[in-house]
């Protein structure tokens, strides 16, 4: 009996529904304007069966969040020249610094 084996595990999904919420409360990266929590999937993943991690999320209207995943990844960052990768991390170092620091981040 043989098993297909992956040459790579399947990546472990993190929660955290107080980061969501930050996410959610930050203006668009693209427009200024109310958003959504945009999981940003990374290049070369894929469709791994999965949603990624929550720490993998950006703010988006809900537009640009639907524009996003029907043209993908590549054609929305070269059409309103954004790197979703920088801008995802500077979201969660901005959080990360504020519960480190005692800020009330309105999680309640």
């Amino acid at each position: 009996m043989t098993r297909d084996v992956l040459p790579f595990p399947k990546p472990v999904r993190m929660t955290d529904p107080n980061y969501l919420r930050f996410i959610r409360r930050q203006p668009c990266c693209v427009s200024g304007t109310a958003s959504e929590a945009s999981h940003i999937v990374p290049e070369g993943w894929g469709k791994t069966g999965s949603k990624v991690s929550d720490y993998r999320t950006a703010p988006m209207n809900w537009r640009l969040h639907k524009e996003y995943h029907r043209i993908g990844r590549k054609a929305f960052e070269a059409k309103y020249a954004i790197d979703l990768d920088l801008v995802q991390l500077q979201y969660l170092e901005t959080y990360i610094s504020a519960l480190r620091d005692g800020e009330d981040l309105g999680q309640r």
